[in-house]
């Protein structure tokens, strides 16, 4: 864990520890060279000595460094110090989407589809640059205080659900596309499902599948129907449903295939959306009628039956006692707590009217604002001083008060207000006074002017907001607001060609004028290919970014057999070395996995069925069970199981097919058993003996 005011690499200063995770730790923190506040996610040290793991982790990161969009968390930097291994990315202030569906219960309409429709924004930015998220889920999605959705851990998510088996992994099975669910291959459309399963929590507070083990929440994934979000919530629309469906089919061929498609049905949705259908509320005083539920009744005739007794019975969960009701306590204790209770109320009911009968006296300025004129008071009363005549007064304190007020306080000391000037005021609201004359405890004449400054508010406004936008959009909307524009082009390697990375001032002045700079891209810098033949792998990256070069995209790198070169070394590379290139670019390569082993197989197959009537008997056409089919052998004296059917829910007049054309054996045993196997029990249904060829 680092420190408060640990300095990385000389430039980001730690400032507070702000989030952890299963594999990272995120700190608040100061970018001092560009003066600006980012997000730190450092790897933890159980993954940081795993060299494949950082050489992925350093992959994705990198890739997704290359994105920039407004509703992207976009990452900056990728760092190696010593032992720390860390990305610097985009501080949001907010709250995870996740935490937004649990303050509000569920979503309206309209918040749904425009944080769906920002989501999906940001999603297929990082599609359009072969990113694929693989983690999409509420908690994974910040909302900024500005109420901009963004999509968090691009690059990170990857690597952690496709090397790794942790907590984060094991929580994102609600959200889990069926073929990862099932370990196989997944592409751009497994993000499309996993949006689908957010877009049905936002506008249903609630998650499609549940179950108590991640095993049981995963096949629902695979086999259970999707609901419809109109069931959970009256508001919900036919187009978002349909929209939540296509999303969400278990055969990636069968749903949107790609994010754009999900875009446009999102925002047709939106223009087309209905009037909600008003839900009378539980608290309803206003006369409608409103019919109870069977659940309703009988959770009142459960505390009823609470309440009628002494004490609660202790609750059958492990033993553990139900919460004392507070109708359970002895009458004598009752009536006990009702004096009480009384003589508080007294007590209570008297400082109340005392606090409100001081504060009517102190509004309306009978008590003075100020020490010296409580001061004075007591001295009339000890006969200290003369008390004041008729016709003066002192002039009560009205800086900071709305205008209306201080014009209603004033004339309660029978004193009139004239405005002097207005001015614009930073620390002071509009129409809220700055300054007066005469000031404060001043005596003065009854019927006398008090004149005033009156604030104009702030005259400057706060447009950070438009930071690591696009320079059009920028330049557009300030020009709206009446702003002077000046464009300055700079190179930059952390920014995009076009994108605004600073603004000075951030708070200008209503109308003035206002410095934007903006990307070019990264500086064309000219650089020789090294040679990365003969290098390990971990040796290639250190010569390439020492070069200002980058690892090729994942399909660039690949793995191949060698006769020649030792397993993890450069066998090729993708451009020639010596070749001169721009900074930046990257370079593909192939990596040995050394010599190829060639193994023999033994083989089988099995041809046969099985009646799921055989099991239940005759007249259960309606009857369910789970059914899988594997394959088991006896291997150095052990059971080992393979499975050949993946378990799944079948009907009683289901015929089982039972075949299987090439069935590969454990090596050097010649039988096995194919078994139909009930996958919730155990229970074998039957079996089918097979034998296995040396191949």
């Amino acid at each position: 864990m680092l420190r408060e005011g640990t300095f990385l690499q000389d430039r980001y200063e730690i400032i507070s520890r702000i989030g952890s995770g299963g594999m990272s730790d995120v700190y608040k923190s100061r970018d001092r060279k560009l003066n600006r506040l980012v997000a730190v996610k450092v790897l933890k040290d159980e993954f940081g000595h795993d060299n494949d793991f950082v050489r992925k982790f350093k992959m994705e990161a990198q890739a997704a460094a290359g994105l920039s969009h407004p509703n992207v968390v976009n990452v900056y930097d990728v760092v190696d110090e010593g032992s720390l291994h860390y990305i610097v990315m985009e501080l949001v202030e907010g709250i995870t989407l996740k935490d937004f569906i649990k303050s509000k219960g569920r979503l309206g309409l309209k918040e749904t589809l425009g944080i769906s429709i920002q989501v999906a924004q940001g999603i297929g930015a990082a599609h359009d640059q072969h990113i694929i998220h693989r983690d999409i889920k509420p908690q994974n999605i910040i909302i900024s205080g500005d109420g901009t959705a963004k999509v968090a851990d691009f690059g990170i998510a990857r690597v952690e659900s496709s090397e790794t088996v942790n907590a984060s992994a094991i929580g994102s099975v609600h959200y889990m596309s069926p073929e990862m669910a099932k370990g196989e291959y997944s592409d751009e459309r497994s993000d499309i499902y996993s949006l689908g399963i957010t877009i049905f929590e936002m506008i249903t507070g609630k998650l499609p599948y549940e179950g108590d083990t991640s095993v049981s929440i995963a096949l629902a994934h695979i086999g259970s129907d999707m609901p419809l979000a109109s069931d959970f919530n009256p508001e919900s629309t036919p187009e978002l449903d349909n929209i939540i469906l296509k999303c969400c089919q278990k055969k990636p061929e069968r749903r949107y295939q790609r994010v754009e498609q999900v875009l446009a049905d999102l925002r047709k949705a939106l223009t087309m959306q209905q009037k909600p259908v008003p839900i009378e509320d539980e608290d309803d005083t206003d006369g409608h009628t409103r019919v109870l539920t069977p659940q309703e009744v009988g959770e009142i005739n459960a505390r009823a039956k609470v309440t009628s007794g002494k004490t609660q019975s202790a609750r059958k969960s492990g033993g553990r006692k139900a919460r004392r009701d507070l109708y359970d306590y002895e009458d004598e204790n009752d009536s006990s707590l009702d004096k009480v209770l009384t003589i508080g109320g007294i007590i209570l009911a008297v400082i109340v009217v005392a606090a409100v009968v001081w504060g009517i006296l102190k509004f309306s300025g009978t008590i003075g604002s100020s020490a010296d004129q409580i001061n004075n008071a007591l001295d009339v009363v000890s006969g200290d001083i003369t008390p004041l005549s008729d016709k003066e007064t002192y002039v009560p304190d009205v800086i900071e008060l709305d205008y209306d007020l201080a014009t209603n306080k004033l004339k309660d000391y029978s004193l009139s207000i004239e405005v002097r000037s207005e001015e614009y005021n930073d620390n002071i609201p509009a129409n809220a006074i700055i300054s007066q004359d005469p000031l404060p405890d001043t005596l003065i004449d009854k019927y006398s002017k008090v004149y005033v400054v009156v604030s104009k508010g702030s005259n400057k406004e706060d447009i950070s907001n438009f930071l690591y936008q696009d320079v059009e959009t920028v330049t557009t909307e300030l020009r709206k607001k009446k702003y002077t524009v000046t464009r300055i082009d700079e190179y930059n390697n952390q920014f995009g060609e076009g994108i605004v990375f600073d603004i000075n001032p951030l708070k200008p002045e209503l109308e003035g004028p206002v410095t934007l700079k903006v990307s070019k891209g990264p500086e064309d810098k000219i650089v020789k290919v090294p040679v990365l033949l003969g290098r390990t792998e971990e040796e290639a990256i250190g010569l390439l970014a020492d070069s200002g070069l980058l690892p090729g995209d994942p399909e660039s790198i690949m793995i191949m057999p060698s006769d020649t070169v030792p397993a993890g070394n450069i066998i090729s590379q993708s451009i020639a070395p010596d070749t001169e290139i721009s900074v930046g670019s990257k370079i593909g390569y192939t990596v040995s996995s050394g010599q190829e082993v060639k193994t023999q197989s033994y083989v089988g197959s099995v041809k046969g069925q099985y009646a799921i009537s055989d099991y239940f008997g005759p007249g259960t056409d309606g009857a369910q069970i789970d059914i899988m089919v594997r394959l088991h052998q006896v291997v150095n004296g052990e059971d080992v199981y393979t499975t050949l059917m993946e378990p799944r829910r079948i009907t009683g007049n289901t015929i089982v097919p039972v075949k299987f054309d090439f069935i590969e054996g454990a090596y050097g045993v010649d039988t096995g058993q194919v078994e139909v196997v009930r996958s919730d029990t155990g229970e074998i249904l039957k079996t089918f003996d097979v034998e296995f060829f040396n191949q």
